[in-house]
């Protein structure tokens, strides 16, 4: 209670969200945020929990059935929650597919709640790496499966990653050029803050059209398209060598950086990137098999990823202040957003100037891998 009034919290992973509510019922707006993990089922009583001073107490009526030191472990023994399990080294491709795609499949309802909130960018990021991964995972282990069935489910992690996407590009973008400008003095720094207000208008528009997406029936019905396959996934085979997989992943990357040099077009060497997440996600999902060599090269190509990455968010960073420019208008403002262009051009030569380097350690670590 708070001044008098119901207050219903539920905790979500790390997200704690809150609201008002009556003295029995929770509220609709608790269970609007609870949508994902929800889908269409009611909210019912299965244990009752008192928070003390330094324990989490398991009730029966008023009487106490045990205490623990933390609620993450009150709930998990009141719900009989296993500790989540990896398939032994032996176990088929199969299992280790399922369980990966499990994974994402929880985080992105874990995280769903509070993309809503908006109370840490960090979620949205999260949400939005368990779509990519589970994507690549489905694209990597195609071959167990029914191909008509991974294609619906992959276009359709696709049209969530769409919606996800410019909320998350501008959420980076913002924390840079925010630091940047900061970085400026006098009329400078008062030009570039339009620049930053239109990105921040922009951000708050895209986030209106996620929120939106994630009320659509479209959505619901994708998780539940999810969890259906990781249920009862629709296997053709089951004789695929996940480390073969990622090996795969890992040529076609060293065939597309055999044509990338000093000139290459910012397209090249976004490919780049987009293989080099293919080479990651499939070697995380070989990883039981794959050892410590697999981890290894998990990161040479988080690291690779960073160089390209770093390359690519500065080419999408000049587009937008370009665009934010034109709305903004001003030949002050144009003189502000010039500064911010050169660092951002300066952030390219940077990045391009590690390319090789990093391909070269990534390049060392996939070949003793995959040989």
């Amino acid at each position: 209670m708070e001044q008098g009034k119901s207050i219903w919290e539920a905790q979500v992973g790390d997200t704690t969200i809150s609201a008002p509510g009556g003295p029995t019922k929770p509220p609709a707006e608790l269970k609007r945020l609870l949508g994902a993990l929800l889908r269409g089922q009611e909210l019912v009583p299965i244990a009752r929990l008192r928070r003390g001073t330094d324990d989490v107490a398991l009730l029966d009526g008023q009487r106490v059935l045990e205490s623990y030191a933390g609620m993450d472990e009150a709930l998990r023994r009141a719900l009989d929650v296993p500790e989540d399990a990896m398939p032994s080294t032996k176990a088929p491709a199969l299992e280790h597919v399922r369980s990966f795609l499990r994974r994402q499949l929880n985080e992105i309802e874990r995280h769903d709640p509070a993309v809503r909130v908006g109370s840490d960018p960090e979620d949205l990021h999260r949400m939005r790496v368990a779509v990519r991964r589970s994507r690549a995972t489905l694209r990597a282990a195609r071959q167990l499966f029914d191909d008509e069935q991974v294609r619906s489910l992959r276009a359709e992690l696709k049209w969530l990653g769409g919606r996800l996407g410019p909320t998350r590009d501008l959420d980076v973008l913002l924390a840079r050029v925010r630091g940047q400008v900061a970085e400026l003095d006098g009329p400078d720094a008062v030009n570039a803050g339009k620049i930053v207000a239109q990105l921040e208008a922009e951000r708050d528009h895209v986030r209106q059209e996620l929120l939106a997406s994630l009320e659509e029936p479209r959505y619901a019905a994708l998780l539940d398209q999810f969890e259906q396959f990781v249920a009862a996934p629709p296997v053709t085979n089951v004789d695929v060598s996940l480390e073969r997989v990622a090996a795969r992943e890992f040529s076609r990357l060293e065939r597309l950086l055999k044509k990338v040099g000093p000139g290459s077009s910012n397209d090249e060497l976004h490919r780049t990137r987009i293989q080099a997440k293919r080479v990651r996600y499939s070697t995380e999902l070989s990883l039981p098999m794959a050892g410590k060599d697999g981890r290894k090269v998990i990161a040479a190509a988080k690291k690779f990823q960073d160089v390209v990455g770093a390359h690519q968010d500065a080419v999408v960073a000049e587009e937008r202040i370009r665009a934010a420019l034109r709305r903004a208008r001003g030949v002050g403002t144009g003189l502000a957003a010039g500064r911010l262009i050169e660092r951002e051009r300066a952030r390219r030569v940077e990045a391009r100037a590690a390319l090789p380097a990093a391909w070269k350690q990534l390049k060392r670590r996939g070949r003793s891998a995959w040989g």
